[in-house]
């Protein structure tokens, strides 16, 4: 709609001017285009996720931490030995828990938690961390 147009259009000078205002600040820059995501995110329309896309893009190639794709959070990509731990631990954590999970596989959640410490520094790894870390406090563990 021409609402949704002007409010992009609004979002887009106020990123051109933090951007400018930014002054090569890689940090700066970081926060300026997390807050203009967050804006888009606010407009619903045909097109925007390929905006907001490009935007996380940029973000990643910056390493931030305010914005990038999947959740990253500009975090580096794993490498194969953290994606080979990754692997073990998931397919550990996977036997362990039988059916569905309950309090009594909480031990099964820790296990992964405690082996995974190393990788929580890599996007696949931070994010299966956070995953099974709601997992386990979804089930009162102690993780």
């Amino acid at each position: 709609t021409m609402q949704q147009a002007s409010a992009i259009g609004t979002f887009g000078q106020t990123l051109s001017t933090c951007a400018t205002a930014a002054n090569s600040s890689i940090p700066a820059l970081c926060t300026c285009y997390g807050n203009y995501i967050n804006s888009l995110k606010n407009v619903q329309c045909d097109g925007i996720q390929g905006a907001i896309d490009a935007i996380n893009m940029a973000c990643d190639s910056m390493m931030c931490s305010t914005c990038g794709t999947s959740g990253t959070g500009g975090l580096p990509a794993c490498t194969t030995p953290q994606l080979d731990l990754l692997a073990s631990s998931a397919s550990t954590l996977g036997s362990c828990v039988s059916g569905l999970p309950t309090s009594k596989d909480c031990t099964c959640y820790e296990g992964f938690m405690s082996n995974t410490t190393s990788i929580e520094g890599c996007a696949s790894g931070k994010s299966a961390r956070d995953n099974v870390h709601m997992a386990c406090q979804s089930l009162s563990c102690m993780c």
